[in-house]
């Protein structure tokens, strides 16, 4: 799949990663923190952003032999 087009949406699924956390994630991307939770659900529930997600998640469990 690749990297997504919108910088943000990627920069989302990046954080993402750091904490599993979609509310701490859309805070930290730089959204606005209105409706957080709702917000951040509705956009990992993105199927590009899911698959990106899913994605970026195999190549760390790859890389560190960890999954989970």
């Amino acid at each position: 799949m690749g990297k997504l087009k919108s910088a943000r949406q990627e920069q989302f699924c990046q954080e993402y990663l750091i904490d599993l956390n979609a509310t701490q994630a859309y805070i930290r991307t730089g959204y606005k923190p209105k409706n957080v939770s709702q917000c951040a659900s509705m956009l990992l529930a993105r199927p590009q952003v899911r698959a990106r997600v899913d994605e970026l998640m195999a190549q760390r469990s790859r890389r560190t032999g960890v999954n989970q």
